[in-house]
């Protein structure tokens, strides 16, 4: 089969189906969001850190949190900050326990996020709520 572009594929859809042509027009087209370029870990990561805030709070935060490990969000570097410096980032003491937990679970193996891609929804699902902070929704 032929790749199709997503254009295309919207076009054909609105054309079987008169109530997404409808929608089509009211919402527009599906826009596509590329994976995070960053990896999973900084997805789970922004995941807790935009947990019950506002875009532009939970954005300024996570934008701290980044500076804070250098730039480079990684189980290594955001252990790897003091408490005190990732707290002044704006991150809640439930929000900074659950990237330590995070952290830890990733780097003793207990989330295997490398693995993760090729397991099914279910498993990923009951992997990731072991973590601290990360629900049946998060994962």
């Amino acid at each position: 089969m032929a790749p199709v572009s997503l254009a295309s594929a919207i076009k054909e859809v609105a054309a079987r189906d008169p109530v997404l042509a409808h929608l089509v027009v009211l919402v527009g087209p599906i826009q596509h969001r590329p994976r995070n370029s960053d990896g999973h870990f900084a997805a789970l990561v922004r995941s807790i850190v935009f947990q019950q805030l506002a875009g532009r709070a939970a954005q300024a935060i996570f934008g701290r949190v980044l500076v804070a490990v250098g730039g480079e969000l990684s189980p290594e570097a955001l252990v790897a900050v003091p408490d005190e410096t990732l707290r002044a980032a704006g991150l809640s003491g439930n929000k900074l326990a659950s990237l330590r937990d995070l952290s830890a679970k990733v780097l003793d193996g207990t989330v295997d996020l490398k693995v993760l891609t090729h397991r099914s929804d279910d498993e990923i699902i009951s992997r990731l709520v072991t973590v601290r902070g990360i629900g049946r929704w998060t994962a």
